[in-house]
């Protein structure tokens, strides 16, 4: 099966929720465009870390800083 072939039934939540994690999300990841995938997230709230490239943790900031 090609990697980019959604494996479930077109008329299913699944197949959206794939649709929606692959080819948006990653998609956007891959192409380093955060419009792509952006409308998944929720702004308010969100919470993460970035490691600021490092491995140590004092390099470590919360995120995002968008």
């Amino acid at each position: 099966m090609p990697f980019d072939l959604n494996p479930f039934p077109v008329a299913s939540n699944r197949h959206a929720i794939w649709e929606m994690l692959v080819r948006k999300d990653v998609g956007g990841f891959v192409a380093q465009d955060w419009k792509i995938f952006a409308p998944s997230f929720k702004f308010e709230g969100l919470c993460g870390t970035a490691s600021c490239r490092g491995r140590r943790y004092p390099k470590t900031a919360m995120a995002p800083k968008l």
